[in-house]
């Protein structure tokens, strides 16, 4: 039967909030180059699926709110999420292959 491999055995350092000079001198949130755009900060919010667009892939007022509470932690950047390019059935999954969800994306970005 297999049995996982022993663990590493050694001490963790204790682990303490930096103190508001160490905050402070962090690159954390400071502005990176990223090709063409300067961040202000290096924080991202990664792309995600919350699944809340209308079945036809219409921006909802729900994927607002979404965003929106992501928005006012003020990341670098935020990655939005993946849109379906065929106009295919695919569930409540935004939408961008036809002219008519273009005032829903505007009005998302």
């Amino acid at each position: 039967m297999w049995h996982p491999p022993e663990r590493l055995k050694h001490q963790l350092p204790a682990a303490q909030w930096p103190t508001e000079a160490e905050a402070r001198a962090s690159v954390w949130f400071s502005p990176i180059r990223v090709g063409p755009v300067t961040l202000e900060q290096r924080t991202w919010v990664p792309a995600m699926v919350p699944w809340r667009a209308t079945e036809d892939g219409s921006v909802t007022q729900d994927i607002l709110d979404w965003y929106e509470r992501f928005a006012a932690g003020r990341p670098g950047a935020l990655v939005v999420e993946a849109t379906g390019i065929r106009d295919i059935p695919s569930g409540p999954l935004m939408r961008i292959g036809h002219d008519r969800f273009i005032p829903g994306l505007a009005n998302l970005v």
